[in-house]
């Protein structure tokens, strides 16, 4: 039954070309990333900010030197400061320095109108051109992972691309000018790439292990933590490269990293005064000084945080991630899958288990990350889970009364991320439950950001639901042209909405805490 349903929902999409429909489905999934602008200058970003102004710096004085810009911080947790004097950013420089080619043009034109580009516009172009975009594009990428890891399952490879992509740490953050999806977008393609290569008949290619050479040295240029991914990718090209070949894919990947990994150098040795010494070295923030890049070893708390606690928990923001687990178990206990992607179910585990202990690792104020949207500091390894929840959608696409429940997951990850994404996406540490008292309760009370929908007179929740139902008509769409029935898609909404109704009530922010932060994030929103 599930297998002639399927195969009636490809048969409804023959009329249009792939290419045709990969046009459409770019172009609806850069819509629905463009349509909210979540802008909030007052806020001051202690994240986002030091990475705008660093790269008006670069272009309109050509320095790295953040010192005249001071003033124009909040926080300045995410400064680092030199025994000269000398204040930088204190995070990878990767994608502050990428973006001068891009701001360095608009600034061109409006110098020539005597003026500068807003920091608003500013903001706006840095994020679009540099994150949402790759974002968008590495979906496709995503999708066809996917579907080597679920091979007889369009529906679970859908599934698993609507958790990525809407219920995951990767829609929030592709909308701001931040390092976490790009790296995971340079890994992920690397990844892609590497397995392409695996399964290829022929020895591996100059090209290949260029390629994917340059996109981990890219991952590492613009997060440090992307270290670890990039390690497991490369001992796994080598595993899979013939004999003859693996010098040919060693001197590859080490010529596409090269050109990344000496920009960074060369940064470190201007502003810090070595080529390995980062900015954490010199960070105001104290946590990001201790042990080795924060770890100091498991704690009960840092563990807590990351997996469970309502305000940053994996498992509470993204309970689908649990498939993952299942996948790699379905992998290992399948000969003929085994043969076909147990190497990469392999490195997929290695790389997600690595970002785990290295999470859990941290000091717990760096583990926690500042005011954002979960464990960040795991993104780079969320595609990696995604594709291994492939493999256990599969599984439970076999069975309705597990299909409806997984699904049901996955709809209580995008109700929370896509809330988180367009209202705030900035939570502050002190809240318990941000879900409710920050996103749902700047709807309630009539807030919402910049978006198409306030840029046509609407206001509020009304502003956002544009959005809210596309993404939810597209979501349907996508499943149930795979054969997914509307009756199962509708109790697990149903269900995936009654989960998190009842989250509403697993913890709460005491008094005065919640009042006074409150009034702060009311104070800093726009419009």
């Amino acid at each position: 039954m599930t297998e002639t349903s399927e195969g009636q929902g490809r048969a409804r999409l023959e009329g249009a070309g792939p290419r045709t429909r990969l046009s459409v489905c770019i172009v609806v999934l850069m819509a629905l990333h463009l349509y909210a602008f979540p802008y909030f200058p007052k806020l001051k970003h202690a994240n986002e900010l030091p990475r705008v102004l660093t790269t008006q710096e670069i272009v309109h004085k050509g320095t790295f030197q953040l010192n005249e810009r001071l003033d124009e911080l909040g926080s300045r947790a995410d400064i680092s400061t030199t025994p000269a004097g000398r204040q930088y950013q204190n995070k990878a420089p990767g994608l502050t320095i990428l973006a001068t080619a891009v701001y360095w043009p608009v600034a061109v034109v409006a110098r020539a109108f005597g003026g500068t580009p807003s920091m608003a516009l500013t903001t706006w172009l840095l994020r679009v051109t540099m994150v949402t975009l790759p974002a968008v594009l590495f979906l496709g990428l995503f999708r066809r992972m996917a579907g080597r890891f679920a091979p007889d399952s369009d529906a679970a490879r859908d599934a698993a691309l609507i958790a990525y992509a809407f219920g995951s740490l990767a829609f929030p953050y592709a909308l701001l000018f931040m390092s976490h999806v790009p790296a995971a977008v340079a890994v992920g393609a690397a990844f892609v790439v590497a397995s392409d290569e695996a399964h290829s008949p022929a020895p591996t290619r100059w090209r290949g292990s260029l390629l994917i050479g340059a996109a981990l040295g890219l991952a590492m240029f613009v997060e440090y933590q992307a270290i670890f991914a990039a390690f497991f990718i490369g001992v796994f090209v080598l595993a899979k490269s013939p004999r003859g070949a693996r010098l040919r894919a060693v001197v590859g990947m080490a010529l596409g990293a090269l050109p990344f990994l000496v920009a960074l150098g060369f940064y470190h040795q201007a502003c810090f005064g070595s080529p390995f010494r980062t900015g954490y070295a010199y960070s105001v923030d104290e946590a990001n000084r201790v042990g080795f890049m924060g770890i100091v070893g498991p704690s009960a708390k840092a563990v807590t945080q990351l997996f469970t606690r309502g305000n940053n928990g994996l498992l509470v923001f993204s309970p689908w991630v649990l498939f993952s687990v299942v996948g790699a178990v379905a992998i290992a206990r399948s000969r003929e899958l085994r043969a076909r992607i147990g190497a990469e179910a392999l490195v997929a585990s290695a790389i997600g288990l690595t970002y785990l202990a290295f999470v859990g690792s941290l000091a717990p104020e760096f583990g926690r990350a500042g005011w954002s949207v979960g464990p960040r500091y795991i993104a780079v390894a969320i595609p990696f889970f995604g594709w291994l929840a492939a493999a256990g959608l599969a599984v439970c696409r076999k069975h309705d009364e597990l299909w409806v429940p997984a699904l049901a997951t996955i709809f209580a990850a995008v109700l929370v991320n896509v809330l988180a994404a367009t209202t705030y996406p900035h939570w502050p540490t002190q809240f318990a439950n941000p879900v409710f008292e920050i996103s749902v309760r700047l709807l309630r009370e009539g807030h919402a950001p910049h978006s198409i929908g306030t840029a046509l007179g609407l206001r509020g929740l009304a502003s956002l639901l544009p959005l809210y139902l596309t993404i939810g008509a597209a979501i349907t769409w996508g499943l149930h042209r795979t054969g997914a029935r509307l009756g199962h898609l509708a109790l697990a909404l149903v269900l995936g909405a009654l989960a998190l109704s009842r989250f509403e009530n697993f913890s709460q922010t005491k008094e005065p805490v919640r009042s006074e932060m409150w009034s702060y994030v009311t104070t800093t929103y726009e419009p």
